[in-house]
């Protein structure tokens, strides 16, 4: 369930609550269900901190699989990152109509294939050189793959809109040609993510996890 984290002091702590905000005894901390009537919380929503960054995880995957490269039809690896467990942004005004927009964080436990990266930190992007170098920057506006080939580019929307293809799996069959490895680091990115119900039908993660590689990140 994607949540919203929200700063209360013990003053206002039943105002809160009598607004529908909940607390988690374990974090210790107060929040409310994202999709709601956030403006209601507005006064206690937690400010960014974060500068050029709108996803955020403590751990993350490398997907890989495979797609014929438009330009010289031969079958040619590509990757992207997976978030099990994530926060992105969103924004709230303080009324209806009003200029004062607030930035916020959402929780999401919700997993998602990420997409039109166009920033990301220095940690994922080492992770990903372990496994590919022309998952890089481009003539496009973010970070793409490119052919092992012919290194023509292999656009996002090819690979995560269209059924069937990539990291738009529709059955069981498709979703086992996706290798999952594990990365325990974090991930800060710019980039979209998406919902699809492929993660509600199957156990996609546990069908497509991977052995942990040897290296930096996967242990020695």
């Amino acid at each position: 369930m994607a949540r919203i984290n929200l700063k209360v002091p013990f003053k206002d702590k039943d105002i809160a609550k009598s607004l529908g905000a909940k607390w988690d005894k374990d974090k210790k901390v107060w929040f409310t269900s994202y999709g709601g009537e956030t403006q209601r919380f507005y006064k206690w929503l937690l400010p960014i901190k974060e500068e050029d960054i709108d996803l955020k995880a403590d751990y993350f995957y490398i997907a890989e699989t495979t797609r014929q490269c438009w330009e010289c039809k031969r079958k040619t690896k590509v990757f992207c990152f997976l978030l099990e467990s994530y926060c992105f942004i969103d924004a709230e005004s303080e009324f209806d109509e009003s200029e004062n927009w607030k930035s916020f964080w959402i929780e999401e436990d919700y997993p998602s294939f990420i997409s039109e990266i166009t920033r990301l930190n220095e940690k994922a992007q080492l992770a990903m050189l372990n496994h590919t170098e022309r998952f890089k920057a481009s003539k496009s506006e973010y970070i793409a793959n490119h052919c092992d080939h012919c290194d023509a580019l292999q656009g996002d929307f090819y690979l995560h809109e269209e059924p069937g293809i990539a990291f738009c799996p529709v059955n069981e069959k498709e979703i086992k040609r996706i290798k999952l490895y594990k990365v325990d680091e974090p991930f800060e990115a710019a980039g979209c993510h998406s919902w699809s119900s492929i993660f509600e039908d199957y156990d996609v993660i546990n069908i497509c996890l991977q052995k942990p590689r040897k290296g930096w990140f996967w242990g020695k």
